[in-house]
């Protein structure tokens, strides 16, 4: 048997020294709503640092996956992800002609592509395959987990939604005499708006945002949030939504159109799932206070 501690000498300071809160903090951003944490998020947390994606990089990335997705399965397999340039690259390792003793030079986002792929692959059958979209919405996350859950709608969508500071030239939901929110918003067009406003969401790109992560666990998990009624993000709730606004579940309405509904807006501001874990950061304090 191996002791508790072995392998904690690889561990960074600060994570010698976190606090019952500060961990609880961090297991709540990586469980959620769920009693299961994600680890996939945990690894990319960790594996930090490593160069942040634009909007538009993760769009063109993904762009070049489905370019190497010749059956159009939404799924690459290893030898097909390799073909694929994300936005960053690495270099090649290189020996030190002055002096061979010296090490190369440690190809780290070489190797963070391979860590990425054996991360994110699904490795249950005997060839292993890549769900590129569910992987480069993890990448999605940002600060402003409202900017996050925008630029992973862009990727469920293919196409650039607006950006969270952006949403201010759209008009707000009517209130009723009482000050609550009527059931439909007042339609309006919104004064010089972006470009993105126009984008086209379906019922499909929502759901594929607001409950991203949350297939993998779908074997064990006993309270599936899809299937609960009550669940803000509800399928038949936010469909109820499109069916308000005049189209069909399998009809895609313009985001602009669709974000003046309050519920909508209820939703993208409620969800936490693409708020950018910073585990340096979060640990950092524990380390600080130890030297007090």
């Amino acid at each position: 048997m191996q002791a508790l501690t072995h392998g904690m000498e690889l561990l960074p300071d600060s994570w010698m020294n976190i606090t019952q809160p500060q961990l609880q903090d961090v297991c709540a951003l990586l469980a959620l709503e769920t009693e299961f944490i994600d680890w996939r998020k945990f690894l990319l947390a960790a594996a930090q640092p490593w160069p942040p994606a634009s909007k538009m990089d993760l769009l063109l990335t993904l762009e070049r996956c489905r370019e190497v997705d010749s059956s159009f399965s939404g799924r690459v397999a290893r030898d097909q992800f390799d073909q694929v340039e994300l936005w960053f690259t690495g270099q090649q390792e290189l020996e030190n002609p002055q002096d061979p003793d010296v090490p190369p030079i440690f190809d780290r986002q070489g190797k963070l592509k391979n860590a990425f792929y054996q991360i994110f692959a699904d490795h249950k059958d005997s060839v292993s395959t890549l769900d590129y979209v569910d992987m480069l919405l993890y990448f999605a996350a940002d600060p402003d987990p409202l900017e996050g859950f925008l630029r992973g709608l862009s990727l469920a969508s293919n196409q650039p939604m607006p950006s969270s500071k952006s949403l201010v030239h759209l008009p707000q939901p009517m209130t009723d005499d009482y000050g609550g929110d009527v059931s439909v918003p007042q339609i309006q067009e919104p004064t010089s708006p972006p470009p993105e406003m126009d984008s086209l969401v379906t019922l499909e790109n929502l759901m594929k945002v607001l409950h991203h992560g949350e297939g993998r666990l779908e074997d064990t998990y006993r309270l599936s949030l899809t299937t609960d009624p009550d669940d803000t993000f509800a399928r038949e709730r936010l469909a109820g939504v499109f069916l308000e606004l005049g189209a069909e579940e399998t009809e895609a309405v313009p985001f602009h159109l669709l974000y003046q509904h309050p519920i909508i807006q209820d939703c993208m501001h409620m969800c936490q799932r693409f708020k950018t874990l910073d585990l340096r950061n979060s640990f950092k304090s524990s380390s600080v206070d130890s030297f007090e």
